[in-house]
């Protein structure tokens, strides 16, 4: 509840698997929950669903992200079509203490994805 009284926009990133298909409603009934409750009517709104951590493992992920559509759709939540793809340069730049793009690891394709992303992102919450 803290977390919605400090926040106007709610980013939700989705990893495709079951059972984060699972935890959607559960979030809608959490957000029902806080604009019904007694926070004076602070209005959160939701950004946007994000899948990240995508690997392009066909089937478990297209029934994933099927399922993830069609609950955003029952909804009327924005499912942002430019992903976050899982990269095995997160933990490597982690452990060199900078962020991906500029360790010795970084991938310009890796950088490319997050600024489509980020370009699709930012409108949604009128940046």
């Amino acid at each position: 509840m803290a977390a919605y009284q400090a926040s106007d926009y709610i980013l939700v990133p989705v990893k495709p698997e079951y059972l984060s298909t699972i935890g959607l409603p559960l979030l809608k009934r959490s957000m029902e929950e806080f604009e019904d409750g007694p926070y004076g009517g602070h209005k959160i709104e939701l950004a946007g669903v994000v899948f990240n951590h995508t690997s392009g493992y066909a089937p478990e992920e297209m029934k994933s992200k099927s399922e993830v559509r069609s609950i955003a759709a029952k909804y009327k939540w924005y499912v942002f079509e430019h992903e976050v793809t899982y990269s095995r340069s997160y933990p490597k730049g982690a452990r060199e203490g900078q962020p991906i793009f500029r360790t010795t690891y970084s991938r310009g394709a890796q950088a490319a994805r997050f600024q489509a992303f980020a370009e699709e992102f930012a409108p949604r919450i009128s940046l």
